[in-house]
């Protein structure tokens, strides 16, 4: 980057001598042809994630009832990143992880997406834990076996009497861990957590690092108020 119109004017001013033989006149010229060349500069920044694969590259609006919360919004994500959602409280975090799992979100790609809470629906509620995950039509689809959800689960500290026993009998981290296991065997490109570390243990928080780091072809979004959670996970 030259802005320097010396510089330019050492370099222009011999081609420009030839044709214009007035001094005066010669330096204007010389001058004004500096100027514009110095006003096209364009400063390349480089951008480390250029070559990456984006998941989407999208403008998007999100309304909550009567109120705007985002107007035509640029919203680009890329595959295999973690992105940290910030935001004052009621901001419309929640909202926006909810309408891109619902598919109702103005102007967002039709992305398959898993949106993990820490509550279960009411109507629900009644559903023994590993029917809940064995009936998900992703989980049928893919045709995981009753085994390996319970070895995953099980993996996650869900005991076998959890896993036999109604949602509404687990505790809210007990239903946060069976959540996590039903969007890890979904294996969406976009997973959509919404306060992830809550109600759960240490041990349960450093399988859920491990999980978002190792996870490939998945691009996570996360709401939370654990900092540290926040630092050693986010990649954005």
């Amino acid at each position: 980057e030259i802005r320097d119109e010396a510089v330019y004017f050492q370099c222009i001013e011999p081609y420009v001598s030839s044709i214009v033989t007035d001094s005066e006149l010669r330096a204007t010229i010389v001058q004004e042809i500096a100027k514009k060349l110095i006003d096209t500069i364009t400063i390349y920044e480089y951008d480390p994630e250029e070559n990456e694969e984006n998941l989407c590259d999208c403008m998007f609006s999100l309304a909550y009832g009567t109120r705007v919360l985002l107007h035509q919004t640029p919203l680009k994500l890329k595959l295999n990143h973690t992105y940290g959602i910030l935001g004052h409280n009621g901001a419309g975090k929640s909202t926006l992880l909810r309408a891109m799992s619902n598919k109702t979100l103005q102007g967002f790609p039709d992305i398959e997406a898993t949106y993990i809470e820490h509550h279960i629906p009411e109507e629900l509620h009644d559903i023994v834990t590993l029917d809940y995950i064995a009936s998900n039509p992703k989980i049928q689809a893919k045709g995981i076996s009753r085994e390996v959800i319970a070895a995953n689960l099980a993996e996650l500290y869900v005991t076998e009497h959890m896993m036999n026993s109604p949602l509404s009998t687990l505790s809210g981290g007990n239903v946060q861990r069976v959540n996590l296991i039903l969007a890890k065997l979904a294996a969406d490109p976009l997973i959509l957590m919404d306060e992830p570390t809550n109600h759960i243990d240490a041990l349960s928080i450093i399988w859920l690092k491990n999980y978002i780091k190792n996870t490939q072809s998945t691009t996570f979004l996360i709401i939370s108020h654990d900092i540290k959670f926040m630092d050693e996970v986010c990649t954005n």
